[in-house]
């Protein structure tokens, strides 16, 4: 007859309710396994200084920004008088909550964007000078072809106007961006020569385009915009005859979606408008 092992005979209940314990008692020990036990919900710890904690913890709710329930009531009600379809309204208030998300991400994302910013002037600057330098070695050859060619073959001497023209577009283009992202840009391209100016003013000059600076906040009020003229409206206003305030269905529409956000004042309405037309003028050109 065998002899019977260990393993041949079943443990008891209690045994087995003991083991049991002990592995839980185990598991629920964080000093034993240097982690918590999945499904133990414990507060998550960290090291960091409490004031620390504290300010990430603050900006994580402002990226997860969300309107109150009477916030919503107010904002339906600015603009209600449209009487657009169901669809229109939800895709219109997920604008806006989206744009509030994004202007304090883009917010609490500000000093890398600055420095995204100046990597990206400091380019366009190297691709501007660049073409510059092309340029000037077109124009050059342009002139020694026609003035010291050969007699037969002067008049029919390259001009090289579509390089020229090509690399004058590039040269604006670089221009453009480096005042959009807030650099400054400079007026180099003058100091190649007569030539060089009367064809660059042929195209446009970077005097007559304004590219005016976007910030979080600004690109926040156009989207806010955005979703009024969307839905029918128009950038008016009006003002109280003697109080001198402004007024009116967008005035109460502003400040319904911008006061939560940041504490939005309808008096900031010209400048926000003026400076909202021009962005959309500078992008259409």
């Amino acid at each position: 007859m065998r002899a019977k092992r260990p393993g041949d005979t079943p443990p008891s209940a209690n045994a087995e309710a003991k083991t049991e314990n002990a592995r839980e008692k185990g598991f629920a020990d964080k000093t034993k396994h240097g982690v918590t036990s999945p499904g133990v919900a414990d507060e998550p710890t960290t090291d960091w200084p409490p004031e620390l904690l504290a300010f990430f913890q603050a900006q994580a709710k402002r990226i997860a920004f969300e309107y109150s329930e009477e916030q919503w009531i107010e904002i339906a009600k600015s603009i209600e008088h449209f009487h657009a379809k169901p669809d229109v309204y939800e895709k219109a208030f997920l604008k806006l909550q989206n744009s509030a998300r994004s202007f304090f991400l883009e917010t609490l994302n500000a000093p890398g964007l600055k420095r995204q910013k100046k990597w990206r002037v400091n380019h366009w600057t190297k691709a501007g000078k660049l073409a510059e330098a092309l340029m000037s070695v077109f124009f050059w050859l342009a002139r020694d072809e026609g003035n010291n060619g050969p007699p037969s073959s002067r008049n029919e001497s390259k001009s090289y106007h579509q390089e020229l023209l090509a690399l004058m577009k590039i040269r604006l283009l670089a221009t453009a961006h480096i005042v959009s992202l807030g650099g400054k840009a400079d007026d180099g391209y003058r100091k190649l020569g007569p030539e060089a100016v009367a064809l660059m003013k042929a195209i446009v000059t970077a005097d007559d385009v304004s590219y005016p600076r976007t910030t979080a906040k600004s690109a926040y009020h156009s989207d806010v915009l955005d979703v009024w003229t969307e839905l029918g409206g128009k950038l008016k206003f009006s003002r109280h005859p003697t109080k001198g305030k402004i007024k009116g269905p967008l005035a109460r529409y502003f400040s319904a979606v911008t006061y939560p956000v940041h504490g939005g004042s309808p008096e900031s309405l010209p400048d926000i408008i003026e400076r909202h037309v021009a962005q959309k003028a500078a992008l259409e050109k």
